[in-house]
């Protein structure tokens, strides 16, 4: 009720919507379009919508054909967790106020850089990676990162390192962590548990938003002062590093320049990359998601059927 009568006190001018399914058949999708468009009947959707799908006749297709919606036709080719740098991404951040063709300019000399191993690709990387993956021993990748505005970067590469690599009964799972949140609800598992984790850890070195840690009432152990918080925060990464070492626990690093909308790109684009060399590493295509698809058919007949 809340957000139904912000929406009704809001001018519908003032409303856009993005309307994003490459397939045009995406359960959730139709069903908060169908829940928009009937609950909210004020919301002009022809207005201030756009839809990207693909150019099929599918129900969103023709949805959008029906009520006059601009569609924008999604790459047949690209997959969802691969769409970052098309136009589904692209397309949210330019109407955010973010220059969408700096980042894709970022993407691509990314890509180009990775593709030439002189200038930065690390081979090793990718070996490490094929040896523990195919290691029984290995269960789990903790993918932990020093940088809480990159939670949604995480979320993300646990899809495309899931969708991609779960296949042919190989792939172990990825694990998202934050540090320093997870220092302190994981790390004695991590140290003292089961030595069946590899670990990826992303820290920036230096960051653009930071705060001084002053000691105005000198309270604070002497160790604190004159650092700032992302200091602090680096050196818990360091430590945590050191203390995986100590124990041979496998464990690389990924520095970043810094936490600026670059890096994250830079970083989504060699994740991007690595993942896609893994799999066919691996003897996998790492483009497909046949149980996916599987589950989606079954959770459709349930519906059908009413079971």
């Amino acid at each position: 009720n809340y957000i139904k009568d912000k929406i009704y006190d809001a001018p519908v001018n003032n409303l856009g919507f993005i309307i994003i399914s490459k397939s045009g058949e995406t359960i959730e999708v139709l069903s908060i379009l169908s829940i928009l468009e009937n609950y909210f009947s004020k919301l002009k959707l022809s207005q201030n919508s756009i839809i990207i799908t693909e150019n099929r006749n599918s129900t969103l297709f023709r949805f959008a054909k029906s009520r006059n919606i601009q569609i924008f036709n999604h790459d047949p080719n690209i997959g969802g967790r691969y769409s970052c740098f098309s136009i589904t991404g692209l397309i949210p951040c330019e109407i955010s106020g973010l220059n969408a063709k700096r980042i894709k300019k970022i993407a691509s000399n990314t890509y180009d850089n990775l593709l030439n191993i002189e200038k930065e690709y690390n081979k090793e990387n990718i070996l490490s990676l094929i040896e523990f993956v195919n290691n029984q021993k290995i269960s789990g990748h903790v993918f932990l990162c020093y940088l809480e505005s990159f939670k949604s970067l995480m979320l993300w590469y646990r899809q495309l390192w899931a969708e991609s690599i779960g296949k042919k009964g190989k792939g172990i799972h990825l694990m998202p962590a934050l540090g320093s949140v997870d220092q302190h609800s994981q790390l004695q598992l991590w140290l003292e548990g089961r030595r069946d984790l590899i670990f990826t850890v992303v820290v920036p070195k230096k960051r653009e938003n930071d705060y001084k840690i002053l000691d105005s009432s000198s309270i604070l152990p002497d160790y604190l002062k004159k650092n700032t918080a992302g200091e602090v925060l680096n050196k818990m990464c360091n430590a945590t590093v050191l203390e995986l070492n100590k124990l041979n626990i496998p464990v690389r690093v990924i520095y970043l320049d810094d936490d600026s909308l670059k890096s994250a790109v830079k970083l989504m684009a060699t994740l991007m990359m690595e993942v896609a060399i893994l799999c066919r590493s691996l003897d996998i295509n790492p483009f497909d998601q046949p149980a996916v698809e599987n589950v989606k058919i079954t959770t459709k007949k349930m519906l059908s059927n009413n079971v």
